[in-house]
């Protein structure tokens, strides 16, 4: 199971605002952590996630390394995965292992139309 009913923070047995999630073929969840700025990976049946995009103590910033309120996520056939950033405007892609992302939409700069 992941996370713990009626309980947030970063320890990596917690969650903060789930926001989207993926499950791959081996049945590993993805969850994407919105409030603790992370991606987190849950091994089917384990009792922790570990930390595959973002900072895992819930740091959220502008940098590669780092996510800001990340929200959707999708994976490609190789095991990567693309993170759609709310905060930072952008969508990053992450390969399997990286400790950093690129970003591949967006250039982390709101936007503003005026009518």
């Amino acid at each position: 199971m992941a996370g713990v009913i009626n309980t947030t923070g970063i320890a990596n047995y917690l969650l903060y605002y789930p926001y989207d999630l993926l499950i791959d073929s081996l049945n590993t969840l993805y969850i994407s952590d919105q409030n603790n700025h992370r991606i987190q990976k849950w091994a089917f049946g384990a009792s922790y996630g570990t930390t595959i995009a973002g900072n895992p103590n819930g740091t959220r910033g502008i940098t590669l390394n780092r996510l800001n309120y990340p929200c959707d996520i999708i994976m490609d056939p190789n095991g990567g995965i693309y993170v759609a950033e709310h905060h930072n405007h952008r969508v990053t892609y992450w390969s399997l292992g990286a400790s950093s992302g690129i970003i591949v939409a967006g250039n982390g700069k709101k936007i503003y139309q005026i009518y």
